[in-house]
C-alpha cells in the first residue's frame, strides 16, 4: 500500500508525513488490496475564524473503486483523525456488505440444493 502525502499552503514536517502514514496504515486491515491512498492537507487562511485545515483522501482500491472522505477542523491533528475514521467507517461498512451478500449468496445455493434434494426424494417414493 502506497501513501502519496500532500500539503497545501503550509510546511509538511517529518512528524506530521509520519503521523499521516501511521494513522492511513491502519486502513490495510479493511481490505487488503489497497493501491494507493491519497492524503492532501490545505491550510486555509481566508476564513472568518483563522486557521482551518482541510483533509483529503483518496483510497484506490483496484476492481472496487474509490473511497473518498473530506473533513474541515481548526485543529490539523484533528482534521487527521477525523478524515481516518471516516474511511474507516466506509471500508469497514463495504467489507461487511460483501459478507453479507457471500452469505445471502450461500444461503441460496443451499435451499436450491434442499429443494433438488426434496424433488428427488418425493420422487423415489
Amino acid at each position: 500500500m502506497d501513501i502519496k502525502i500532500t500539503g497545501k499552503n503550509m510546511d509538511m514536517t517529518d512528524a506530521l508525513r509520519s503521523y499521516i502514514q501511521e494513522k492511513m496504515s491502519v486502513l490495510e486491515k479493511f481490505d487488503a488490496g489497497i493501491a494507493l491512498v491519497d492524503v492532501e492537507v490545505d491550510k486555509n487562511m481566508h476564513h472568518r475564524k483563522g486557521q482551518v485545515f482541510h483533509v483529503r483522501a483518496n483510497v484506490d482500491i483496484p476492481g472496487k473503486g474509490l473511497v473518498r472522505s473530506e473533513d474541515v477542523h481548526p485543529d490539523m491533528y484533528a482534521a487527521i483523525d477525523l478524515s481516518q475514521k471516516a474511511l474507516e467507517l466506509q471500508l469497514s461498512h463495504g467489507r461487511d456488505k460483501e459478507r453479507n451478500n457471500r452469505s445471502k449468496r450461500k444461503a441460496g445455493r443451499e435451499a436450491k440444493d434442499l429443494l433438488g434434494w426434496l424433488k428427488f426424494w418425493r420422487k423415489s417414493k
